[in-house]
């Protein structure tokens, strides 16, 4: 996957601005069902809100309460969709929650909730790999509970509830596979070009004046219908004759994740319940929120609140993390978490209701032609990161009313292309690295049939293997995966910097090899280190003073092989 501004040159049936995991899943259906598609994203695939989450697939249990069982359906399928498209990115995981009580959180309670749940996810498991299947939920006694997670204790507890929902093992390769198979199916996709403006002719979109980030240029992309899937950005991008008070007013939730060190040994993800009182910096008091594993960290989360600021400039205060630490300690004192402990800070933007407390029921898809009388132009804006596909699908029923029917059927759990099986003797590892370390299981496991390719990027130069691994996975990504700046490198082809592990020399390494690659001046390269520090510290990500490979292992290796 090469990034050529040209290839935008040509007229398309599709055109998709915006590359988060709503614009890429739209982009990737559509092609795969015959349509030509250009895909534009102004910064990096993926880079925004897509990146910055809680890495899971929900399945819809929390809709159980609201009896939402539509909700719970379309999350359903979705998850079920991502499980039969990337099962070398999505895996199984175990949620634990401590029953209090016997009221809405009691044993009974949530019994019946999961009783529920079960007989409207029943068919959860249907066309998806053994491996990614996902068990049955149930209830435990007290005792179990704390024999198996007793930094759960505390008063009133009397029991546990656990069922298995899906954890993404890297947000930002799953975007970026979406992007690669739409460009396999014929798609143009291209980082670092900006719509600008549309292009509008008596009342009709035409595509949009797109501005080349890299080379500078300008030009014209043409085609029948527009998806505007910039999701918070959606505004900006709208035509001058837009009438505003035709559309329902958009509010906006941002959403925060926590990346600290490992709170807990296992594969389990625990949800505790905040007990903070209601003058916390963010989010509701008494919201339940979970502790995730990843890797050698824990993703917690999700707080959420009411953004009506700049998309561009939304950020996490010091003193937010400070209470988010202090929530996290006193709902789940056990974890003794610090401010230096956290890594990284997730932050995002999605479609609100208005009221700090809600999210949007669904996502934001607007019709300009019923709404506003504009013909050629869709907006779109989601909620979760899980429910891309099935939007996806809705969406592109509105493309086939504008369009006529596709040439081909396409479904979104057809494999994406690192899904595709490797010889079992192969597993994707090459045989002069260690089979032990884990950046290497890592790399083999999320990169699937391209994971020997990946790994064999650089030959072996008698580096320690998790900086091979990370030069690897750098050089790869510039070579076939258009890392076209520093950012790229370092937010989207590694995860160093999300976990808290990059060194400085490995910085300085990524700098001076995409000078090589792309020919920058020393100015350039000044230019990108300096917008990399500025993005690390916006995430609250400092830079390692240790070689990365030395920090303490927390998965095993048969862990990471299973």
């Amino acid at each position: 996957m090469q990034r050529d501004i040209d290839s935008l040159r040509e007229s398309f049936d599709l055109l998709v601005i915006g590359g988060g995991i709503y614009g890429a899943a739209l982009a990737r259906l559509a092609a795969r069902s015959g349509w030509r598609v250009a895909l534009v994203e102004r910064e990096d695939f993926g880079g925004a809100t897509s990146r910055n989450c809680a890495k899971l697939v929900h399945g819809g249990l929390r809709y159980v309460q609201h009896l939402d069982l539509p909700r719970l359906r379309e999350s359903v399928a979705a998850q079920r969709d991502w499980r039969a498209a990337a099962p070398h990115l999505v895996r199984p995981m175990r949620f634990v929650i401590p029953t209090h009580g016997a009221g809405a959180r009691g044993p009974a309670a949530l019994a019946a909730g999961i009783l529920v749940y079960e007989l409207g996810a029943i068919d959860r498991n249907r066309g998806v790999a053994d491996t990614v299947r996902l068990p049955r939920a149930g209830i435990m006694g007290r005792r179990a509970l704390l024999q198996r997670f007793p930094m759960l204790d505390g008063p009133g507890v009397n029991g546990g509830a656990w069922w298995y929902d899906a954890q993404m093992l890297d947000a930002s390769r799953l975007t970026l596979e979406c992007v690669v198979d739409a460009v396999a199916a014929g798609a143009a996709a291209v980082n670092h070009a900006e719509a600008v403006a549309l292009i509008e002719h008596r009342g009709t979109v035409e595509g949009a004046v797109v501005r080349d980030r890299i080379g500078g240029r300008e030009l014209e992309v043409r085609a029948r219908l527009t998806i505007n899937a910039t999701g918070p950005w959606m505004e900006r991008l709208l035509p001058r004759s837009a009438s505003r008070p035709a559309r329902p007013p958009l509010f906006w939730s941002r959403n925060v994740n926590l990346v600290t060190r490992r709170l807990f040994d296992g594969d389990t993800a625990i949800g505790v319940a905040s007990r903070r009182p209601a003058d916390a910096v963010v989010g509701r008091a008494r919201r339940l929120f979970f502790v995730s594993p990843w890797q050698d960290c824990s993703v917690i989360g999700t707080w959420h609140d009411v953004y009506t600021g700049d998309p561009d400039a939304v950020c996490v205060t010091p003193r937010e993390i400070a209470s988010f630490v202090a929530e996290v300690n006193d709902a789940l004192p056990s974890a003794a978490l610090r401010a230096e402990d956290v890594r990284s800070v997730h932050v995002g933007i999605t479609p609100g209701t208005g009221d700090e407390v809600e999210h949007a029921r669904r996502p934001s898809i607007v019709d300009h032609r019923r709404n506003e009388g504009i013909e050629g132009l869709l907006s779109l804006a989601g909620i979760k990161y899980t429910t891309a596909p099935t939007t996806a699908a809705h969406v592109l029923a509105c493309v086939r009313d504008r369009l006529g029917p596709p040439r081909h059927r396409a479904r979104f759990s057809d494999p994406l292309p690192g899904a595709r099986p490797v010889p079992a003797e192969d597993a994707g590892i090459p045989r002069l690295l260690d089979r032990s370390e884990p950046a290497v299981l890592w790399t083999a496991r999320t990169y699937g049939s391209n994971a020997t390719e990946a790994l064999c990027a650089l030959p072996a130069q008698g580096l320690p293997a998790a900086e091979h691994v990370f030069r690897c996975r750098v050089t790869y990504g510039i070579e076939h995966e258009m890392v076209m700046t520093l950012s790229d490198a370092l937010f989207r082809a590694t995860d160093h910097a999300e976990r808290g592990l990059l060194t400085e020399g490995q910085l300085q390494w990524c700098a001076d090899t995409l000078a090589a690659a792309h020919g920058w001046s020393a100015a350039r390269r000044s230019a990108e280190l300096r917008d990399v520090r500025a993005r690390l510290e916006r995430m609250h990500s400092r830079i390692s003073p240790e070689p990365s490979g030395q920090r303490a292992r927390i998965h095993t290796a048969e862990e990471l092989k299973t």
